[in-house]
């Protein structure tokens, strides 16, 4: 299924603020991570990230293309992998967040 024509383009500076309404909108009173969030949203078909998440200083991310091609073409697809790989900084991978 392709991406509908309307749908609201998630970029890093709107990521979290989106994901925030989109949780307390379609998920609500449950409580899910951020990540579970962000695919939610695209499974939705009503949000894509933008081209910001793999377009830098550098050549494109062979690993990011794909992920980013396969949820702007084929959304339902869309894996938690694919939201690790496109939008958050593989260095935080496994480090624990801060308490205090």
């Amino acid at each position: 299924m392709m991406m509908k024509l309307d749908a609201v383009t998630l970029m890093m500076m709107n990521l979290f603020n989106e994901a925030f309404r989109f949780n307390a909108r379609c998920i609500f009173p449950a409580v899910v991570p951020v990540h579970f969030a962000i695919l939610f949203m695209i499974q939705s078909n009503n949000y894509i990230l933008s081209s910001d998440f793999v377009a830098t200083n550098r050549k494109l991310d062979i690993r990011e293309s794909i992920s980013l091609w396969k949820l702007i073409h084929n959304p339902e697809m869309a894996t938690v992998d694919d939201i690790f790989t496109l939008v958050f900084d593989k260095r935080s991978y496994g480090v624990k967040a801060s308490t205090t």
